[in-house]
């Protein structure tokens, strides 16, 4: 099975820069995928030996409250529900951290997963990330 493994920076967890770089940049086009949050944030990024294949970061935003992003799947790895195995070990992770509350930021495809998960979407808060439309959701923890 696949192992997870969580850092406090990017420098320490290779696998999720590396699922990004292949996802969010390869794949979608984004320009600006690393920035000064990632080092504020927890990296969590699961793998199938050495490869990563998944990844997720998080970072506090006050008052109990985590914004949630940078969810990916190597594209090879997808089907395999590894997106929500991502954000239920990250929820996880945050409520140990004391987190009452996550705020994400999510692709208008990925919505249902994250409303099975629990999400609710912000009404009105739909928005543009590098030309793909994106909506927040939250979720009480």
């Amino acid at each position: 099975m696949y192992q997870s493994r969580f850092t406090r920076s990017l420098e320490e967890n290779p696998g999720a820069r590396a699922v990004r770089t292949a996802v969010f940049m390869e794949e979608q086009g984004y320009k600006n995928e690393f920035d000064e949050l990632d080092a504020v944030s927890v990296h969590l990024c699961l793998y199938d030996g050495d490869t990563g294949i998944a990844c997720a970061r998080a970072y506090p935003a006050g008052e109990g409250k985590y914004i949630l992003g940078r969810v990916a799947v190597r594209k090879d790895y997808r089907g395999q529900r590894l997106g929500s195995r991502l954000v239920t070990e990250m929820e996880d992770y945050l409520r140990r951290e004391g987190a009452a509350e996550i705020e994400l930021s999510a692709q208008l495809h990925a919505m249902k997963m994250y409303a099975a998960l629990g999400y609710a979407e912000v009404p009105g808060s739909l928005h543009d990330d590098e030309g793909q439309p994106h909506m927040t959701m939250t979720k009480r923890l």
